[in-house]
């Protein structure tokens, strides 16, 4: 048994979404840097501090994924994937109907509050879509 148990994480392998989610993806590389930490970081803590009861009914999953290991090289055409993001997705009937590239996770950066907000209402919009 493990010595620690780690705080606020979100254990994706072993979550089964329901029928009808929403994805929040954030997609990385090997190489990163203090910038993308931060984006996965104030991602997962927006995530995990205003959607608790979706991420326990798994209607809501949160996914990091390193688009640089070969099994998952496919999401860079599947979603023409260019930089480091955060991409929202609406599942129905266990088949993607929408997706969004939040692009402005990089101008908000600087700005935390605006970074959570814009996360936050843009998982509520796709929340609202099931």
């Amino acid at each position: 048994m493990p010595k620690h148990k780690q705080q606020n994480s979100i254990p994706t392998s072993i979550k089964k979404p329901t029928q009808n989610h929403v994805n929040i993806y954030y997609f990385h590389g090997n190489n990163r840097c203090k910038s993308c930490h931060l984006i996965e970081i104030m991602t997962k803590d927006t995530v995990q501090n205003n959607f608790k009861n979706e991420l326990n009914s798994k209607t809501l999953i949160f996914k990091t994924i390193n688009v640089e290991k070969p099994e998952n090289t496919h999401f860079i055409k599947d979603y023409r994937l260019y930089n480091k993001t955060v991409l929202i997705s609406l599942f129905k009937n266990n088949q993607e109907i929408k997706h969004k590239n939040l692009d402005k996770i990089w101008p908000h950066l600087r700005d935390p509050k605006t970074f959570k907000n814009y996360i936050k209402s843009e998982t509520k919009a796709f929340l609202n879509k099931l």
